[in-house]
């Protein structure tokens, strides 16, 4: 008895079945690279606008420190509030730091601009006691303390720094 072959002819091509898991497989690859690369931009969009809020900060927080630093006594300020100080430095140059809208000045230079800014001065005597109202009391300036929030988008950073003028 012979057994019979059944030949099968030599196919080189895909079925149907074969081309759409391919493509369902490349699709469900395609999106899942497509939402990883989105999740990148939004890091990257993130890092960089945080990047730029903080040297503006950084730069007007150390101005602001340096020049406050160098106040020549306690009867060279002459305003001292939690929006301004104006005070007379080691050099005898009047200075003065306030919020005008959205822009922090010294005496009529723009320090920082953002879309939102916000500048506050805090005045603490020798035991650390926070002055309310120091005017007046001028000499019992010890520290003051620069809080400063920066806007820009959705991104907000809040800087702040705390001086002792040297000839306090």
């Amino acid at each position: 008895m012979q057994k019979s072959k059944i030949l099968i002819p030599n196919s080189k091509a895909f079925t149907i079945i074969e081309l759409i898991m391919v493509i369902v497989i490349t699709g469900i690859i395609s999106g899942i690279t497509a939402m990883l690369m989105l999740e990148v931009m939004k890091v990257y969009s993130f890092v960089t606008v945080r990047e730029v809020i903080l040297s503006d900060g950084e730069l007007a927080m150390g101005r602001m420190s340096r020049e406050i630093r160098q106040i020549e006594d306690a009867e060279s300020i002459y305003t001292a509030d939690a929006q301004e100080i104006d005070f007379e430095d080691a050099y005898l140059e009047r200075i003065k730091f306030w919020l005008d809208s959205n822009t922090i000045k010294r005496n009529s230079d723009v320090l920082v601009s953002s879309d939102l800014t916000t500048l506050q001065f805090q005045y603490r005597d020798k035991d650390n006691n926070l002055l309310s109202t120091p005017v007046g009391t001028m000499s019992d300036i010890k520290r003051i303390q620069i809080n400063l929030t920066l806007k820009n988008g959705d991104e907000e950073i809040a800087l702040q720094s705390q001086v002792y003028p040297r000839n306090l």
